[in-house]
């Protein structure tokens, strides 16, 4: 969830680390932990290798991906406690409702690139607002996810921490009707009711825009 809109579910995070092979110091973690090794996350759980999530998140990546990053471990994010189930039930009931006002299925999925410090913080306490643009995609303020296709940009958006990883994490969230959001703007609303997310383009867009506040 995002704020105080519950538009974003993070329980389905996956956290990806990897390392960028063209010599730059580039590692991405997917979050998403095996039982025999303490999770690095609170609330997460490492995945196998050959475990079946494991691959299906590894196949699905992009070729730009998998020729430029070297996966150093993906992260599943569960749902033990009761506020973190009490998170995915407002966010449930904001689909709904939504869906309700659009007339269709309002969820989809995307990358957002953090920090190692940012995914502890967003396990514990969900997301918060962050103030700051992306200098490569400023437009507006919310938060920033990249198409499923495209987590090439999420992870142009990470932080390298100390051991040469970066770190997106996959989420589920509520897109419903999107509107264009200029180069430059500081929108942090949706201009009117008829709209949920901001994207940067409307045909082919590569970058959404989550709203903080919103009533849904």
């Amino acid at each position: 969830m995002i704020g105080s809109s519950n538009n974003v579910d993070e329980s389905q995070n996956l956290s990806l680390d990897s390392s960028n092979e063209s010599g730059s110091s580039s590692r991405i973690v997917m979050a998403t932990p095996n039982e025999l090794v303490p999770p690095k996350w609170a609330g997460t759980k490492l995945l196998s290798e050959e475990g079946r999530i494991y691959q299906k998140i590894k196949d699905g990546l992009p070729p730009i991906m998998k020729n430029r990053v070297t996966i150093t471990a993906i992260h599943l994010c569960m749902r033990r406690v009761p506020v973190e189930e009490s998170r995915f039930e407002v966010y449930l009931e904001n689909v709904k409702k939504v869906t309700r006002a659009r007339g269709r299925r309002v969820d989809s999925s995307g990358w957002y690139g953090t920090s190692a410090k940012n995914v502890d913080s967003l396990m514990r306490r969900g997301f918060e607002m962050n103030s700051i643009m992306p200098a490569s995609y400023p437009h507006g303020v919310g938060i920033y996810l990249s198409h499923f296709l495209s987590p090439q940009i999420s992870d142009m958006m990470s932080d390298i921490d100390e051991n040469g990883e970066k770190h997106i994490v996959l989420c589920q969230f509520i897109l419903g009707n999107s509107e264009k959001v200029e180069l430059g703007s500081k929108q942090l609303f949706p201009s009117s009711a008829n709209f949920d997310t901001g994207v940067d383009e409307l045909t082919n867009p590569k970058v959404y825009v989550v709203w903080c506040g919103v009533a849904i």
